[in-house]
């Protein structure tokens, strides 16, 4: 509001001058306190506009964690029925209220108790079990899990015509608030491993007997035992005076050499080194190599071969041996390799 005075009297044209003027002030105010609120109003969308790019940026966030949340749990559900599935086609599976009275049982329970699911259904665990309802460590067992504690046992249970043995888990089900609704049995069949224990006993009795009597001849062992030692000395003593007159050569079926004795190096004036891998067809006089490709044939289909050699001395001299060859076979029955026993029978 604008307010005039004057110590004259306003003229007409003064009023409307001055009307037009306030006019003009006011709408200059007004356009000026318009464009206020607008760039208010145009800050505020702005930050709006950000807080809501923001807010779907988080949302998208949110969506793509209840989606991945999704499917883990999906994922896990998938697991927990297959588990369950396997559980339940390969053991014992009842369930029981917090009372013990039987909610549910697999096929698997009703096979092996040879009746049908109905006889079952409403009997109380005591009624099946061979512990006695007043019995003070049963009567704890079942006060255990209805405060949520697993229990395990192995008991008998008769059947129309045998006794069964079986080894059990009895495992406590909780509601969100952590109260036991109801308690799943999950057991197998151990009427098998009882009956080997059985055996066991039986044989650990018969094993007891038996070392009584393996005592007793245990002096009678030592004193072979004694024996085999000296025989093996003598075999030892037996193998190195062979080797002073028996030229002894291992072979392969092809006759690359990959052993020899002492006796067989003095013989050729060779070392180890320039006999071990070469051909033994190397160290024979050229007119029984040969001889010796096909006596090699013959060792490779396991047969025995007897025949006279030349070996050829470095002075160029050569040395008779009488030769007996053996294959010798894996435990496939295949040659591995040759056994070469020979003698010198002129030189």
């Amino acid at each position: 509001m604008l307010e005039f005075a004057s110590f004259h009297v306003f003229e007409d044209y003064h009023i409307t001058f001055l009307s037009r003027i306030a006019e003009s002030i006011a709408s200059a105010i007004s356009g000026l306190k318009i464009n206020e609120r607008t760039e208010t109003l145009l800050q505020r969308s702005q930050e709006q506009s950000k807080l809501m790019k923001i807010q779907e940026v988080e949302m998208r966030r949110n969506l793509q964690e209840m989606r991945r949340l999704k499917e883990e749990t999906e994922s896990k559900d998938s697991e927990m029925r297959g588990l369950f599935r396997a559980i339940d086609a390969t053991s014992l599976v009842t369930q029981y209220d917090k009372d013990g009275t039987i909610l549910r049982v697999n096929p698997r329970v009703t096979d092996l108790m040879q009746v049908s699911e109905e006889e079952l259904l409403g009997k109380n665990h005591a009624d099946i079990s061979s512990f006695k309802p007043d019995n003070k460590d049963y009567r704890k067992f079942w006060e255990d899990l209805r405060h949520g504690q697993t229990r395990s046992l192995v008991e008998s249970v008769q059947t129309r015509d045998k006794t069964i043995w079986l080894s059990e888990t009895f495992s406590p089900i909780t509601d969100d608030h952590g109260s036991v609704v109801k308690i799943i049995n999950i057991g197998m069949d151990i009427s098998s491993t009882k009956i080997l224990e059985r055996q066991l006993r039986l044989q650990e009795r018969e094993i007891n007997r038996q070392m009584d009597k393996m005592n007793e001849k245990e002096k009678e062992l030592l004193d072979k035992q004694k024996y085999i030692e000296a025989t093996e000395l003598e075999m030892k003593s037996f193998n190195s005076a062979i080797d002073s007159f028996v030229i002894k050569v291992e072979f392969s079926r092809r006759g690359i050499v990959s052993s020899a004795n002492s006796l067989f190096y003095d013989t050729l004036g060779l070392s180890q080194e320039q006999v071990i891998g070469q051909d033994f067809a190397s160290f024979l006089i050229p007119e029984h190599i040969t001889q010796f490709s096909t006596t090699l044939t013959i060792l490779s289909s396991g047969k025995e071969q007897r025949e006279k050699l030349k070996l050829k001395l470095p002075t160029g001299s050569f040395v008779y041996i009488n030769a007996h060859e053996f294959p010798l076979v894996d435990s496939k029955g295949d040659v591995e390799t040759i056994m070469l026993l020979a003698t010198i029978i002129d030189g």
